[in-house]
């Protein structure tokens, strides 16, 4: 490792909160104190990667309050899977990663929810998005309830 000062921030590590593994920060300035708490480690991360978070789920939705839904929809999986964060990229990457995936399961799931309102049989829902006749049926029976409350508090 080089030792001048700014090689030491450029090389900035910090232990992930599932163990010894190490993962390199895309922003070194900021760095989150390796002993922090798992919540205030997220706190961390937010304040680090949030605004690349936000972006990316400004790309997949347009409304503002389902985007806010997707944001936290992401942030809760980011918790969920941190334990899996190998260190094999950045945490960046790692985020980022799952930001996509959290957007494309939501447009997925809107998609079919709208097939499914429009009368389109659950087999070939599932054959047009590639998924399971179940999860249609789950998705669609969510999306009619959601639907059924809006409708009742509007009337």
């Amino acid at each position: 490792m080089r030792t001048t000062p700014q090689s030491d921030l450029t090389d900035a590590t910090l232990a992930t909160t599932a163990g010894d593994r190490r993962a390199s920060l895309d922003n070194p300035d900021d760095t989150p104190d390796q002993a922090l708490e798992p919540r205030a480690r997220l706190q961390a991360l937010v304040r680090v990667h949030g605004p690349a978070v936000a972006r990316v789920a400004a790309l997949y939705e347009s409304n503002a309050a389902d985007r806010q839904d997707l944001v936290q929809q992401i942030w809760l999986a980011a918790w969920r899977a941190w334990p899996d964060f190998r260190g094999e990229c950045s945490e960046r990457t790692f985020l980022l990663r799952i930001a996509h995936n959290r957007a494309v399961t939501a447009l997925v799931r809107r998609r079919s929810a709208s097939l499914g309102l429009e009368g389109i049989p659950q087999a070939e829902i599932a054959e047009i998005l590639g998924i399971t006749a179940s999860n249609v049926a789950v998705t669609l029976h969510r999306a009619r309830t959601r639907l059924r409350a809006w409708l009742e508090e509007t009337t």
